[in-house]
């Protein structure tokens, strides 16, 4: 099989894989927010590490610089460790090209969150949402929703 017809079938792959990977985390994510809620103290305090994440960006869209770097140890960090975790996890699925390429994807996208400081396309202040259109996937807009309204 040529170079070429490989990458062309690879490619699917891995973004199906950086897909499900991010599904998991979403997954987490939605726990997170359900266990900052419970009447339970170890449950709230597990769901307190992601309301740092939300005190960084808070629900006004301001950004607060001086939680910069607890946003990077209890989200951003997490998010990363879950995403590899879940890719990891498939490995039974993928084959192991894919689930490494997928991995330096996942690095990649890590690595220019950090290079941005968490300040990233989803996480930037803002004085007003433009309209949200539903799509598939999450765009800066539907991000902003979740935090001004998480």
């Amino acid at each position: 099989m040529s170079t070429a017809l490989q990458i062309l079938i690879a490619v699917p792959q891995v973004l199906a894989l950086f897909l499900a990977s991010t599904v998991a985390f979403d997954v987490v994510h939605y726990a997170l927010h359900v266990a900052a809620r419970s009447r339970h103290r170890v449950l709230r305090a597990v769901g307190g590490l992601h309301e740092v994440h939300h005190r960084f960006l808070d629900r006004e869209l301001h950004l607060h610089p001086e939680m910069l770097r607890r946003n990077l140890l209890c989200h951003v960090i997490p998010e990363y460790l879950t995403q590899v975790s879940a890719s990891l996890a498939l490995l039974f699925v993928f084959p192991q090209g894919i689930v490494l390429a997928t991995l330096g994807l996942q690095t990649a996208v890590f690595a220019g969150i950090l290079a941005c400081r968490g300040i990233d396309v989803n996480h930037r202040p803002r004085t007003r949402i433009p309209a949200y259109r539903p799509l598939w996937f999450c765009l800066p807009e539907y991000h902003a929703l979740h935090h001004a309204y998480p």
